[in-house]
């Protein structure tokens, strides 16, 4: 005959002791679980790019002089990419191009009245070109976390440009890759297509047909059609400058950069009919 047996006050308390580290037990385990959530959360945060693009411009307006005649306006376009994210990303393009939301000489004022695309509105001269404004000649921007790149574009234009154009739309796009494949690790080790990446998009005038660069011309699209086993429909590819032809043999070169890519937009109104007596000094 046992302990418990004998005493029946024994045989309760350990039920009680039972319970308590049954409980104990239940609630070590659903601690462990919040922990494990809260660090598959912050991993998730980490890995997840979470990038914010912001554009600001000023119109200045510059008088005119015995020198120079005619007025003209200058539009100082500011660009930042702030990286709120856990993780260093690069950036190889930073693409920034106008077009016109309102066109008084054309034959509906409003040409974005239907709702239009940015890719559907017209051109306004010179400033719709397309600009690579993270354009490095021997390196890739790098955004590391909670950090911001600056770039500004200035636009000098005539005061007949703004009463045609009173005003335009700024579209600015940016691509990220993975800091392995484009960056610069510890002790000076490149990222593994680093150097080829440099040699392929500072290329010079490679389109004969529009003597485009790979920096005035977004390179970066997806496939419409399938091209054999490498390259998919709907897949992510490099497209020639101008032409927007998928550039196979790059594409396969560079598939795991592509692979890393990821788009951010983001699009800004600016209004440039601002009275002359608003100028800048």
């Amino acid at each position: 005959m046992s302990i418990l047996q004998l005493d029946p006050s024994l045989a309760a308390l350990s039920t009680v002791a039972t319970v308590i580290l049954g409980l104990l037990g239940a609630r070590l385990v659903y601690s462990d679980i919040q922990v494990r959530r809260q660090q598959l959360r912050e991993g998730r945060d980490r890995s997840i790019p979470t990038i914010e693009i912001l554009v600001d411009t000023t119109i200045h307006h510059v008088p005119s002089t015995p020198g120079n005649a005619d007025a003209v306006v200058v539009i100082e376009t500011h660009i930042a990419v702030r990286n709120d994210g856990g993780v260093t990303m690069c950036f190889p393009a930073v693409y920034v191009s106008r077009r016109a939301i309102v066109d008084t000489t054309a034959t509906s004022y409003l040409t974005c009245g239907d709702g239009r695309q940015f890719r559907e509105l017209p051109g306004c001269g010179d400033i719709a070109r397309i600009v690579n404004v993270a354009r490095l000649p021997h390196s890739v921007y790098t955004v590391g976390p909670k950090h911001t790149s600056h770039w500004t574009l200035w636009d000098v234009v005539s005061r007949a440009f703004i009463v045609r154009y009173p005003m335009i739309a700024t579209q600015v796009t940016a691509f990220s890759a993975s800091p392995d494949l484009l960056g610069i690790h510890a002790y000076g080790h490149a990222g593994t297509h680093r150097a080829a990446w440099l040699e392929y998009v500072n290329a010079g005038d490679i389109s004969s047909a529009t003597g485009l660069t790979r920096h005035e011309d977004i390179v970066f699209g997806r496939s419409d059609e399938t091209y054999g086993p490498d390259i998919q429909r709907h897949q992510r590819v490099l497209l020639q400058p101008g032409t927007h032809d998928v550039d196979i043999p790059s594409t396969i070169r560079f598939r795991d950069v592509l692979e890393s890519v990821v788009q951010h937009e983001r699009w800004h109104t600016t209004s440039l009919s601002v009275d002359a007596s608003t100028a800048s000094k």
